[in-house]
């Protein structure tokens, strides 16, 4: 808790938030979160000249900067560059009040690395992960309000087919 309130940046506070959640998380649960912070962070930046590409942001910090610190391993040169370039460009944890900059981060949570748009289920679950994470600020009293509760943002909806895979084959239904 007392990293989180010394954080000044969103990144900052994000790895206060992680290493606060990590020894009570399942695994699943870590990789979730992991990625989704993964995905919603680069958005969270200011104009900076240097910015690294989406997937080398995406692996740097799944892989090395959204890890506990004990767990962290060293980077690559390559990626203690995104990674550094990330912490000098991220925003400051007062703007993740604004609902401009949070909506920078859905839209974010909405498309996949290759652009294209991201499952609804996947996009649900980031949000979820981003929502927890506002209101952990929210509780420290870095924010006051979850800007997210004022923003009239819909996730993509979800589309319901039947997957073939676990349906019965009719000679199978015979035999039964």
């Amino acid at each position: 808790m007392l990293q989180a309130k010394s954080a000044g940046t969103v990144f900052d506070f994000v790895r206060a938030y992680i290493e606060m959640k990590w020894p009570h998380a399942a695994a699943k649960s870590r990789d979730s979160m992991s990625d989704a912070l993964a995905t919603a962070l680069p958005a969270l930046v200011k104009e900076r000249p240097g910015r690294p590409d989406a997937e080398t942001l995406r692996t740097g910090l799944r892989k090395y900067a959204l890890l506990p610190e004990g767990k962290r391993p060293d980077a690559p040169p390559a990626m203690a560059r995104a990674i550094r370039w990330l912490e000098g460009a991220s925003l400051d944890l007062a703007d993740l009040g604004e609902t401009k900059t949070v909506r920078l981060a859905l839209d974010a949570l909405t498309l996949r690395l290759d652009g294209k748009a991201a499952s609804a289920n996947t996009v649900r679950r980031k949000r979820a992960v981003l929502h927890a994470v506002v209101e952990y600020a929210v509780e420290l009293e870095e924010l006051s309000a979850n800007p997210l509760h004022r923003i009239k943002w819909k996730p993509p909806k979800t589309t319901e087919t039947v997957d073939p895979r676990v349906v019965v084959n009719p000679g199978r239904l015979r035999s039964c």
